[in-house]
């Protein structure tokens, strides 16, 4: 076993740990720093000083767990808010919903991203298609991520584990698009949108190649990782190979009809 493997597993229970039970950051912080002390000072006793190590590494665990839900902790508005940002994710049709990810630009969020929900009429009322890099103003009331009702899948966690710090639905004639020199961005955001844009061009590139359907999806999904088109039609299980162990006997039995051929 590599010797890294157990601090990697105490990590991971440190992380579960602190996912199930709230801890106080400055105990995570004084227990990890006098963990790492005492395991320099027993450095002579090998397994105590690793039993230390162990310790640190489930400590320093749940010390990450901490760190990231603070970054993403924000004080959000009971009211609606109005507030500028730009579409980072290409749009994704729910059916009577439309659904994309926006870089909010104005405070209290600024560098924050959040989940928008568009009606389709409305979209379709406007005569103008969302794209990625477009700037929007919108006024709606942001909520933080929450699980569906019923459903087993841990869908805040995963929208925090994106960056996603809260859901919103915008309402119709709630929204109207801005000039792109409207939004002052760092120069990382703006280094990101522009990739974006760019895989944005390429995708209309395809289309006007004249891919479509499973095509389209597959060559997107390979090319510039857009997996949004791809249908789960489009994914078919692989079926399992013959073991190795079989081939020489398939070879032999195949050599041996061959020998007996009448040719």
């Amino acid at each position: 076993m590599h010797p890294l493997v157990p601090f990697a597993v105490c990590l991971i229970l440190g992380i579960m740990f602190r996912h199930h039970v709230s801890l106080d950051r400055g105990v995570l912080s004084w227990g990890l720093c006098l963990l790492i002390a005492l395991s320099l000072l027993c450095y002579r006793w090998g397994k105590l000083c690793t039993g230390l190590l162990l310790a640190a590494s489930c400590v320093f665990g749940a010390w990450l767990l901490d760190e990231q839900e603070r970054s993403l902790s924000v004080d959000l508005p009971r009211k609606a808010m109005a507030y500028e940002a730009v579409v980072i994710d290409e749009p994704v049709d729910n059916g009577k919903t439309v659904r994309m990810d926006l870089l909010v630009a104005s405070q209290p969020l600024a560098g924050r991203k959040v989940r928008v929900f568009f009606s389709k009429e409305d979209m379709e009322a406007s005569g103008r298609s969302i794209r990625v890099g477009d700037v929007l103003t919108a006024t709606s009331r942001l909520k933080p991520p929450a699980n569906y009702a019923g459903s087993h899948f841990d869908y805040a966690t995963y929208l925090k584990g994106r960056g996603i710090v809260a859901t919103t639905f915008v309402g119709r004639e709630a929204w109207a698009f801005l000039p792109s020199t409207s939004v002052a961005l760092s120069w990382i955001d703006r280094a990101k949108v522009s990739a974006l844009r760019l895989r944005d061009r390429l995708l209309q590139t395809y289309a006007a190649l004249g891919l479509s359907g499973e095509e389209f999806a597959v060559v997107s999904a390979m090319t510039l990782g857009a997996k949004s088109f791809v249908d789960a039609r489009c994914v078919r299980p692989i079926p399992p190979r013959a073991p190795l162990t079989s081939w020489p006997s398939r070879a032999c039995t195949s050599a041996s009809s061959i020998r007996c051929s009448p040719s």
